[in-house]
């Protein structure tokens, strides 16, 4: 009877170890991978689109047009390409509140001394959104807080101007901003 059971147990402990509980294991560490090098990217939905400051948003002469967040295929192309900092399907787009300006062939005003920063690391989960990065002019910079999935524009909609889609504080230029957002826009 005790060979039995004993073999009963090792049977149960032994049915634990199979092939689809090791699959879920190796998610994390494919996480783990990604923490590491400073980009954690993992959303349940599309937060793609740009995201247009409520308010204005300004420091140091710069004001921050936009800041875009990639399509998940985006990302995908980015991580297939080896996952290069430089090249990541988000960035910040900024311009200089006295700078000059042009105007291109549909008759659209741009500053011809734009910038985009793109970050250096990057949470974009379900739960938080933190964009860092140091820059030679405006130095660390430091968007953080969270995407609010219900203000995102959806097609065939008006986009929600003012709603919060991304509530964050800002940290750039040694200045603080609290309680900041930018309303979410999926683009022409």
């Amino acid at each position: 009877m005790i060979r039995i059971t004993l073999g009963l147990t090792a049977l149960v402990l032994a049915s634990g170890c199979s092939p689809a509980s090791n699959t879920v294991a190796a998610e994390p560490a494919a996480n783990a991978a990604s923490v590491a090098s400073g980009f954690e990217i993992a959303m349940s939905y599309d937060a793609s689109g740009y995201y247009l400051p409520n308010g204005g948003l300004s420091v140091h002469g710069w004001t921050v047009d936009h800041l875009f967040i990639g399509h998940s295929t985006d990302f995908e192309f980015w991580r297939e390409a080896g996952s290069a900092p430089d090249e990541i399907p988000v960035w910040l787009s900024l311009n200089p509140v006295e700078g000059e300006t042009a105007t291109n062939e549909l008759g659209q005003t741009y500053y011809l001394d734009a910038r985009r920063i793109r970050p250096d690391s990057l949470i974009l989960t379900d739960g938080a959104f933190e964009f860092r990065t140091r820059d030679d002019t405006l130095g660390d910079i430091l968007i953080s807080g969270m995407i609010q999935p219900e203000y995102l524009h959806t097609p065939g909609e008006i986009p929600h101007s003012d709603a919060a889609a991304l509530a964050v504080g800002v940290e750039m230029g040694g200045e603080r901003i609290r309680n900041a957002s930018f309303m979410h826009w999926l683009g022409d």
